[in-house]
């Protein structure tokens, strides 16, 4: 394999490391490898497929603020597409009466905060059938993004601006030393998430609605397609029964997408605790399309060694035990 030598070299060109990638060129970087051990595109991480949800209320007040930042983002990276990416769509979020307290925590990210009663989603939505202890707001700020559309055109815009390219390059060993590029794009591996439920019109087959669920079963990537998904089907299916009784509650098309998370569920974005001259990010948990941008920025920065306009101290590895054992990389 030919040798290669870059100022910086960011691992994965999914939707994080094209956008990091993507900034590091805008920073003013002339030396720049993106490399992805598939041949592109593909179906194989978290990035493919046609839409992706984009909003503002999050549990966390500092994801809010990166929300707004990275929609700010994706209209830029839309205007310099020259292509429409994100089609703006209010977001109904509805919470059972037991989850009132987690409720309220991302109806603070809102300007707009007015709850609405289950007798009002009734109103609202005449085609859902909620509790009538449910409650609900809208994310007015929110849209669907065309997924597919976003990451083809950062790679574009990235390569246009004078970054490399290089797919069907695996990255199989990391040998961090003086002078060594950073790194973004170590994965600490699948695992599992607490549930919810969300839906968007689906771009991909018109007619149908878009239904997912926020969880899954532990699997190795590289043998996804060998592990059992009927006990979440059962539960999609069984969740369209109780609350779109206009709906066929059986799928139509099942497709499946790979969900890195952490104990917590909010991403890492962090400098290796050993080696300074590598930074990372992992364990999007889910949430990771819609942020790919203003992610992207946030590395961007660590690597540059500049402040971030973010508290990024609960984005960062020291907070759980597993800092020790990756210092040992």
């Amino acid at each position: 394999m030919a040798e290669l030598t870059y100022d910086r070299v960011v691992v994965g060109a999914g939707i994080i490391g094209a956008c990091t990638a993507y900034q590091l060129v805008k920073a003013g970087h002339r030396s720049v490898l993106l490399l992805d051990q598939f041949p592109l595109p593909h179906s194989r991480g978290s990035s493919h497929g046609q839409s992706r949800i984009t909003r503002t209320a999050y549990r966390d007040p500092v994801q809010g603020q990166m929300a707004r930042r990275s929609r700010t983002l994706w209209d830029d990276i839309q205007r310099h597409a020259g292509e429409t990416l994100c089609h703006d769509c209010p977001m109904l979020l509805v919470s059972a009466a037991e989850n009132r307290e987690l409720f309220e925590t991302y109806l603070a990210c809102l300007d707009d905060q007015t709850v609405y009663s289950g007798r009002q989603l009734a109103e609202l939505v005449p085609v859902a059938r909620f509790p009538v202890t449910t409650v609900g707001c809208l994310d007015r700020t929110a849209g669907v993004l065309r997924a597919d559309r976003c990451l083809e055109a950062v790679r574009r815009l990235y390569l246009a601006a004078g970054g490399s390219l290089r797919d069907s390059w695996p990255v199989t060993e990391v040998s961090p030393g003086v002078g060594t590029a950073p790194l973004v794009g170590i994965d600490l591996g699948p695992g599992d998430n607490t549930s919810h439920f969300y839906w968007l019109p689906s771009l991909e087959y018109p007619g149908l609605v878009k239904l997912c669920i926020h969880t899954g079963v532990p699997c190795d990537p590289d043998r996804r397609d060998a592990v059992s998904t009927e006990a979440v089907l059962r539960r999609l299916t069984e969740y369209v029964t109780q609350n779109f009784p206009g709906l066929e509650p059986e799928p139509a098309i099942v497709e499946t997408c790979m969900y890195t998370t952490t104990p917590d569920e909010r991403c890492i974005l962090d400098v290796h605790p050993a080696h300074p001259n590598i930074v990372f990010a992992a364990g999007m948990s889910g949430e990771g399309f819609k942020m790919g941008p203003v992610f992207g920025e946030v590395l961007q920065r660590l690597i540059d060694g500049e402040p971030s306009q973010f508290d990024l101290a609960r984005f960062s590895l020291r907070r759980f035990d597993g800092a020790r054992q990756l210092a040992g990389l």
